[in-house]
């Protein structure tokens, strides 16, 4: 009967679960697909709470910070727009928040997010007051104040972070590379110096779904080894094998450090995870965009006389629409390569996925591109704006958990565009991420 299309039959059930059940309470909500909240998505509020089914491991944490902290607006939670009585279905609902925001405020607790745990108790406060929980949440927010981690320094440098830094568009920079298996140990290592042990388990590389020999070679990959002048190991190669949590957590963990750094330029800032919109944008590496969506966007184009050339100094330049232009990839400041993988010399311009018949470009290669898995980041040339590997070596995950963006060394040049959106299901050894930058403060 649930699966049935039948309106009468999902009516009569609704009718008969309250009435064979008076003992329980039943809620009923009305779900819109996705084509139908499109228009409207930047102006929901929460309203009610819903329960999830799945096979697969459930990210509570994560899904109740992208909802409550980017998806969903909480002014009906804090002010009365209708004054309904304090029985109303609204008001009797906004208390089942109180458990998904203490979870929160544990959370900011235990990687020491003093600031939001600063926003979110006045509206935690004001709930339990309404629902005569105030004794308990007291109790709670007072413990979680004194268990709250204390700031340790990592022995980061402004200098260093700020000249990776490249700007996009106001407030919001974008790291020049991807992070890296040395940054990203860095990152572990901290945790386990400083028995943030929860954080670790939910962070560490994830190699279980490998058997050997891939097994051995990923541990090799990204051991925390120590460079010579002789051996550089992998350290520069791309972090991957990430949870989504990880990347979030590094994020979070790099905007706790740079915060407290002396000498830093900007005041405060939050590192996180870029939306799909604004990775495309940075990607595209045209500093006079208008949109924030990259298809609504004019961009200019030099326009070559020889369409083997890949330099365009002085060549005139004509303006397209976006989705006229056929703009895929980042390189150059030539037109006819804004959609082409190979340069003149069939070399391949990013690292991608090519079938073993494609010819490779030197004798000394053994692909188009010369890699057979990662490559070390920046090994190739940036977009306009200063951004390597934004196409090819690995997918870069998106605040959209499930969502990367960019195709990878294990993706074709036709899934590895600037367009390019490709869903993972969890640690991937072609999923790897970017921070972006956030500037709150100057």
């Amino acid at each position: 009967a649930l699966l049935s299309s039948d309106v009468d039959s999902k009516r009569s059930l609704c009718e008969r679960l309250p009435a064979e059940n008076p003992r329980h309470k039943f809620y009923y909500s009305l779900t819109l697909g996705q084509q139908n909240i499109s228009g409207i998505k930047d102006q929901l509020y929460v309203v009610g709470l819903a329960s999830h089914i799945s096979k697969d491991r459930i990210d509570n944490i994560a899904r109740i910070r992208e909802n409550l902290e980017n998806r969903f607006l909480l002014d009906n939670l804090t002010v009365d727009f209708s004054g309904e009585s304090e029985f109303a279905a609204g008001r009797v609902l906004s208390a089942n928040y109180l458990v998904p925001m203490l979870l929160l405020y544990e959370h900011y607790g235990k990687t020491g997010d003093t600031e939001k745990m600063k926003r979110w108790e006045p509206l935690i406060t004001r709930l339990a007051e309404e629902k005569g929980k105030t004794t308990l949440v007291k109790n709670f927010l007072g413990r979680e104040k004194t268990e709250a981690t204390p700031f340790v320094a990592a022995g980061l440098d402004a200098g260093y972070i700020e000249g990776h830094l490249r700007i996009i568009k106001g407030n919001i920079y974008a790291y020049d590379m991807e992070v890296t298996n040395a940054e990203y140990n860095k990152f572990l290592n901290f945790l386990l110096e400083n028995q943030r042990n929860s954080i670790y388990e939910t962070s560490k590389f994830d190699l279980s779904q490998y058997t050997e020999p891939a097994y051995t070679y990923m541990r090799t990959y990204h051991a925390n080894t120590v460079v010579t002048k002789k051996n550089k190991y992998f350290t520069q190669y791309p972090a991957v094998n990430i949870p989504f949590d990880g990347a979030q957590a590094y994020c979070d963990w790099l905007t706790e450090q740079y915060n407290n750094l002396a000498g830093r330029k900007f005041k405060k800032v939050k590192f996180r995870l870029p939306t799909v919109n604004e990775w495309q944008i940075a990607a595209l590496g045209y500093k006079k965009f208008q949109s924030w969506n990259i298809r609504e966007n004019n961009v200019e184009l030099a326009i070559p006389e020889n369409s083997e050339d890949e330099l365009c100094k002085g060549c005139p330049v004509k303006t397209f629409s976006f989705e006229e232009s056929g703009i895929l990839y980042p390189w150059y400041g030539a037109y006819n390569y804004r959609h082409k993988a190979l340069n003149k010399r069939g070399c391949a311009l990013g690292n991608f996925k090519f079938p073993e018949t494609h010819p490779v470009c030197r004798p000394q290669m053994p692909t188009p591109d010369g890699w057979t898995l990662m490559a070390p980041v920046g090994a190739y040339f940036p977009n306009n704006i200063g951004l390597y590997d934004v196409v090819g070596n690995v997918a870069e995950m998106t605040a959209e958990k499930g969502k990367a963006c960019g195709g990878s060394w294990n993706h074709t040049p036709e899934e590895s565009t600037i367009l390019s959106i490709n869903e993972y299901k969890g640690p991937d050894s072609a999923i790897g991420f970017r921070p972006f930058m956030e500037v709150i403060e100057k």
